[in-house]
Formats: structure tokens, C-alpha cells, sequence
């Protein structure tokens, strides 16, 4: 009950606010389906597995970067604009794959690595 507190609820909101919004942007919607989605394209288990590693090295290397990049942006406006960023990615994805076309559907498979990271 301390952490709800008047005096302490800031805090907990600053610690709580950037799992909240990583939870909402769509990041483990969109991975949690990765290699499904890119199995139902064509790519055969291999290549799936392939680009699914190749997501997992963009999210490790986007959360290394951060940490240099946050001294200098600052806590919130990297949430912000990592948010930002993420919800333009995730419209384009979705605009590619209601077009449904084979192009259109790689296109997303192409963009899935980097939205992870």
C-alpha cells in the first residue's frame, strides 16, 4: 500500500509506466506470433527461425543502444519517441498486411525483425 501512496505514487508510476507501455505498444503481440506468421508467408521452419533469431539480435542490440542514447535524450522523450516510433511501425504493418498481397505480406515479414528492436 506504501508504493500508492500520495508521496510514493510518482514514483511508482515512473517505474511501472515503461512496462506498461511496452505491454500496450503491440511488441508481444507482434513477437509472440513471429515465426507463426512467418511460416503461414512460405518461408520454410529453418528461414522462420532464422528471421526470429535475427528479431531477437535487433532487440538486444536496440536495448544496448538505449543505453547509451537515454544520458543524452533522457528517460521519457526515448519512451516517447520509442513509442512513437513503434506505433508507425505497427500501422505500416497493418497497412501491409490487409493489402494481403504475396509482396505486401513480405514486406511485413521484412519489417517484423526491426520492429522488435
Amino acid at each position: 500500500m506504501e508504493c500508492f501512496r500520495k508521496s510514493n505514487l510518482r514514483r511508482t508510476m515512473v517505474a511501472a509506466a515503461p512496462l506498461i507501455i511496452q505491454a500496450l505498444s503491440g511488441v508481444y503481440f507482434v513477437l509472440s506470433y513471429n515465426v507463426h506468421y512467418i511460416q503461414l508467408v512460405g518461408y520454410s521452419t529453418s528461414e522462420s527461425l532464422k528471421i526470429a533469431t535475427a528479431s531477437q539480435v535487433c532487440s538486444m542490440v536496440g536495448n544496448i543502444a538505449s543505453w547509451f542514447i537515454i544520458d543524452r535524450v533522457g528517460r521519457r522523450n526515448l519512451t516517447l519517441g520509442g513509442t512513437t516510433v513503434i506505433t508507425a511501425m505497427l500501422w505500416i504493418i497493418d497497412g501491409l498486411a490487409t493489402a494481403g498481397t504475396p509482396s505486401c505480406i513480405k514486406g511485413v515479414v521484412g519489417l517484423l525483425p526491426w520492429f522488435a528492436g
